[in-house]
C-alpha cells in the first residue's frame, strides 16, 4: 500500500443564500440537490498527526464493509470508519431490505473516487461505542475536474439511509433537509419501492457469518433463512459454498444437503447464488438442506445471482490444520508439500473406493481424505498417491475429533516435483 502523506486540510463549508433553491431537475419539481451545494474547500500544508490538527485528513480506501461503515488508511495508520449523521440498514449480519443497496453504493462511489477526505467533527478523532471504528465524514471527488461530496449527506438524500443528525453538529441543518425531501418523496426506505437486492419472503435474510455465530438460536427456532454464496465445490448430494466479510477480513463457509429430488443448474462452482433454506446440524457441523428450485416464482426458490465469481482458497500450514478452530470448518484451504507417507481405502458402503491420505509437512502429520474420484471415468486408486508430494485445496473437516482435509476433486491436487 503506497505511503499516504502526512496532511492538515482547512474545510470550510458553504451553504449559499440558494441552499432551499430548486436544482433544476424537470423530472421533480422542487428537487434540491443537497449534496451538490454542500461544498468542501482544502488547502494542504504538512502535519503529523492522525487527522490532523483540525480533524481532518486525506485518505485511501482498504475496502468497504457495508453503507455506512469502510476501513481507510489515513496518515500511515489503518482504521475503520463509522459514518457520522447516517444509519443504513443492515447488509451484513441478518440482513434488511435496502440494506446490500446501500452497500453496493457507498462501495461505487468510494472505489471509484480519485480522492478521499476523512473528517471528523472537530479535532483528534473520536471512537463509537463499541470502541474499534472511529466517527467520520467522507468525502469523495468523483473526478479530478469534479468537486468533493459528501457521502454522509448523499446517502441520506438519495433515500437509502435514516439521518441521525443529532451526531453531525457540523452538518445538521443540511442532513435534517435532506431527509425532509427524502420522507416527503418517499425514496426507497421512506416509501415502497422494490429493492432489487432484497428477495422478499418469510425467509430470515442473513450471512453465513450470521448462520454460524447464531446456529444454537436459529436450530432451536427451525429458522428457514436466505443468504448470497458462492459456489466452491460440488460432491454429490453436498455443495461447499463460501462468503467473504469485509469487516473481519475473512471467509466463511457452509455446506448445503441438497436431498436425492432436488436437481438446478443455478448450483454451478464460481457461480454466485442466494440460497433459501433451513438450518440443521447434522455429525455436529451446521448445514443448509431444504433447498428448492421450482418454475414457479416462489420466494423460498434458490436465486441466481451471477457467474464466474470469485473464490477464495487460505493458505493454511500444518499446525494451522491441525489446531483449526471451529469458525474454520469446511472452509477451502490449500496445504503445500505434503509427502505422502501410507494411503488406506474404504472396502465397503456408500464411501467404497474413497482414499485417506496421511502425510508428512515439516515434520507434522495431517491427513487427507477423499472422496470417490474418478479421472476420465477410471476410479482413483492409492497408486495415483503413492510415494508422491502433494499440495492439494480442500476443504477442513472434523474426523473423530481431529482435523483433516476433504478432497473432492483431482484438479485439486497438484504433484510437486
Amino acid at each position: 500500500m503506497k505511503k499516504i502523506r502526512n496532511v492538515l486540510l482547512i474545510l470550510c463549508f458553504v451553504v449559499g443564500l440558494g441552499f432551499f433553491a430548486s436544482c433544476g431537475k424537470e423530472e421533480e419539481p422542487g428537487y434540491i440537490d443537497y449534496v451538490e451545494q454542500t461544498k468542501l474547500n482544502i488547502n494542504v500544508t504538512a502535519s503529523h498527526q492522525f487527522f490532523g490538527e483540525d480533524g481532518i485528513a486525506f485518505a485511501t480506501l482498504v475496502r468497504c464493509v457495508d453503507g455506512d461503515t469502510a476501513i481507510f488508511v489515513a496518515n500511515e495508520k489503518e482504521f475503520t470508519a463509522r459514518f457520522l449523521g447516517v444509519d443504513t440498514p443492515e447488509s451484513t449480519g441478518q440482513v434488511e431490505k435496502w440494506g446490500k443497496t446501500a452497500s453496493k453504493f457507498t462501495a461505487s462511489k468510494l472505489t471509484n473516487a480519485v480522492s478521499l477526505v476523512v473528517q471528523t467533527n472537530g479535532g483528534a478523532a473520536q471512537l463509537d461505542t463499541t470502541g474499534s471504528r472511529y466517527l467520520t465524514y467522507i468525502w469523495y471527488k468523483p473526478a479530478e475536474d469534479a468537486d468533493y461530496r459528501l457521502i454522509n449527506l448523499e446517502l441520506v438524500q438519495e433515500g437509502l439511509s435514516y439521518g441521525k443528525s443529532e451526531t453531525a453538529p457540523l452538518y445538521k441543518d443540511v442532513l435534517v433537509a435532506a431527509e425532509g425531501q427524502a420522507i416527503q418523496q418517499k425514496l426507497r426506505i421512506f416509501g415502497n419501492e422494490i429493492d432489487e437486492n432484497f428477495f422478499y419472503g418469510d425467509a430470515k435474510q442473513v450471512t453465513i457469518k450470521h448462520i454460524l455465530e447464531n446456529s444454537a438460536s436459529l436450530l432451536a427456532e427451525n429458522a428457514k433463512v436466505r443468504f448470497e454464496a458462492t459456489v466452491v465445490r460440488k460432491d454429490g448430494l453436498y455443495v461447499y459454498v463460501q462468503d467473504y466479510d469485509a469487516e473481519t477480513d475473512k471467509v466463511f463457509s457452509l455446506l448445503l444437503y441438497t436431498g436425492y429430488n432436488f436437481e438446478s443448474k443455478k448450483l454451478v462452482v464460481a457461480n454466485r447464488v442466494s440460497i433459501c433454506g433451513t438450518v440443521q446440524e447434522y455429525e455436529g457441523n451446521i448445514q443448509v438442506s431444504g433447498l428448492r428450485d421450482t418454475a414457479s416464482k416462489n420466494p423460498d426458490n434458490l436465486q441466481y445471482i451471477d457467474q464466474n465469481y470469485e473464490i477464495k482458497t487460505t493458505p493454511v500450514t500444518a499446525d494451522e490444520l491441525i489446531n483449526a478452530t471451529a469458525n474454520m470448518e469446511r472452509l477451502f484451504v490449500k496445504l503445500e508439500n505434503v509427502k505422502v507417507t501410507r494411503l488406506w481405502t474404504t472396502q465397503e458402503g456408500n464411501s467404497a473406493g474413497a482414499i485417506t491420505i496421511t502425510g508428512q509437512v515439516g515434520g507434522k502429520t495431517v491427513t487427507i481424505r477423499t472422496t470417490v474420484l474418478r479421472v476420465n471415468y477410471e476410479l482413483v486408486t492409492e497408486s495415483y498417491f503413492d510415494g508422491k508430494t502433494i499440495t492439494v485445496m480442500g476443504f477442513i473437516e472434523t474426523f473423530n475429533g481431529a482435523k483433516q482435509i476433504k478432497l473432492v476433486s483431482v484438479d485439486d491436487v497438484a504433484f510437486v516435483e
